[in-house]
């Protein structure tokens, strides 16, 4: 197996922590173990451990947790995500976000209370959501 520095492309050695080419640091994904470019790398906030962003993120969309250090974790605290109502970014860190609580599709948390109280089923998985819209 050959591997390549995702920095400037040239051979490295599969267990190498620097590119003695172009001298940047190399940093594995922990669920893939693929080296990771700089700007699809993310980190846990909890244990550091850095990962391909799409890939933590779909983990943490399936399992709610870390895969290294197992603390909870919700998407929008690791990635810039979109929001399953409205198809906007939710930014990194946003507050006033939920999640379905089925398959966990990110959501504004005033675009998931005025679809909810409209359809009362997620936009993503389409499975029943019951309102909290007060009769």
């Amino acid at each position: 197996v050959l591997y390549r520095c995702p920095h400037c492309g040239k051979q490295i050695e599969p267990d190498a922590i620097a590119c003695p080419h172009c001298l940047y640091d190399l940093f594995k994904c922990g669920i893939c173990f693929g080296f990771i470019k700089e700007s699809e790398k993310v980190t846990c906030p909890f244990c550091n451990a850095t990962f391909h962003e799409k890939h933590l993120v779909e983990w943490v969309r399936k399992s709610g947790a870390c895969p290294i250090c197992q603390n909870k974790l919700v998407q929008t605290e690791i990635a810039t995500v979109l929001c399953c109502v409205c198809g906007m970014e939710i930014k990194k860190g946003e507050k006033d976000v939920v999640e379905c609580p089925h398959c966990k599709a990110p959501a504004h948390k005033k675009h998931w209370k005025e679809y909810i109280e409209v359809y009362e089923e997620c936009p993503e998985c389409h499975k029943p959501v019951k309102s909290k819209k007060k009769k």
